[in-house]
């Protein structure tokens, strides 16, 4: 409906991941919708409507022509690789979160919805302590690359590193998911399954789509580049 289509235009388009997340905004307008423990809404907490509606009939159409299905292997001009297997962008830094900037990528799973993606520390460093449960950001990882540089892997359903660790690029640190931590809480659930994914310079917020360029920009020393999911 029109409500949805609003709500996905200001994330940057349609994902399930979008779907899923509207949906459970607007739970208490249809809690009958998870009566049935074993429902595939239940199971998401995706209550109101049927967020799988947009995706089924995309079905119908040969080429959707909006998801990155890569290696992993984008390398920034900086040497940095890009953190996990999806290229398909579903939040943009400079979006505005609760009347907040975003400061950060949201980066949609290779299946969409679907917890469990790899994601490796972006280049060499240490695991810094802030390493764990994460206010607003669920499980998260924070890297120190040095020189000012650290990178941030938020609302993950594992964490495979202890604060401490050195870590290699390319390194698994985690899985993706969709968790947030609020109120001292820890909710695996919280939001749809996404990496989100920061880049600070000197403790800025920098986007990491400055690094991470297009093939025919300069910049990009190899393979291709992350995309803008709009279906």
């Amino acid at each position: 409906g029109p409500g949805f289509i609003s709500y996905a235009l200001a994330r940057g388009g349609y994902s399930e991941e979008t779907a899923i997340a509207f949906s459970r905004e607007h739970a208490d307008e249809n809690r009958a919708g998870c009566k049935d423990p074993n429902n595939f809404r239940t199971k998401v907490g995706a209550c109101y409507g049927d967020y799988t509606y947009v995706s089924k009939v995309l079905k119908y159409y040969k080429d959707l022509g909006c998801v990155a299905d890569v290696s992993g292997e984008w390398i920034s001009d900086k040497g940095w690789k890009w953190p996990t297997k999806s290229g398909r962008i579903t939040g943009t830094f400079d979006e505005i979160h609760a009347s907040k900037p975003h400061n950060a990528v949201d980066i949609g799973a290779m299946t969409a919805g679907k917890p469990g993606d790899p994601v490796w520390s972006m280049e060499a460093g240490m695991v810094t302590d802030k390493t764990g449960n994460v206010n607003n950001g669920g499980l998260g990882v924070y890297v120190d690359h040095g020189n000012g540089i650290v990178s941030r892997y938020l609302h993950l359903s594992k964490i495979l590193v202890a604060p401490g660790t050195m870590v290699t690029k390319g390194q698994i640190i985690g899985e993706m998911g969709g968790s947030n931590y609020v109120g001292g809480i820890l909710n695996m659930f919280g939001y749809a399954v996404h990496l989100d994914f920061q880049i600070r310079i000197n403790d800025q917020p920098t986007d990491p789509m400055k690094f991470f360029k297009k093939n025919d920009d300069p910049g990009l020393s190899s393979g291709g580049a992350p995309t803008m999911t709009n279906a």
